[in-house]
């Protein structure tokens, strides 16, 4: 009987997800792709400088993308519902519109080196 409950639970949490299936995998993929972006910027411009790097934090909503380096700053925030890239406009909240998308690999040239580009 107890198995039966724990693979009910299972379900249930599936179907109830908040998150978009194949976050994990996309976010992976952006992830390595904007720290390579990002190295090679610092390579580039400032090669006496440290690299910064960035990692993830998740939250119930978004997952807060940080660049850790001299500073901490809030790089980008990504909609776990989506997949949809946010500028941030604070250190706790991003701006309205999307900048892009982690599963569209095509709209990730919007992300530059000091992250998602301000809207024209």
């Amino acid at each position: 009987m107890n198995k039966v409950v724990q693979e009910l639970v299972k379900i249930a949490k599936e179907l109830v997800a908040d998150e978009a299936a194949g976050l994990p995998a996309a976010l992976q993929d952006f992830m390595k792709w904007s720290q390579e972006m990002l190295d090679k910027y610092m390579k580039d411009q400032f090669p006496t400088l440290p690299v910064d790097k960035l990692v993830s934090q998740e939250g119930h909503r978004f997952v807060k993308i940080i660049k850790v380096g001299n500073q901490r700053v809030v790089w980008a925030f990504i909609d776990k519902m989506n997949g949809d890239i946010l500028k941030p406009a604070s250190w706790n909240a991003p701006a309205k519109h999307a900048r892009g998308n982690v599963f569209d690999k095509n709209t990730w040239q919007s992300v530059g080196p000091h992250g998602p580009a301000y809207l024209r």
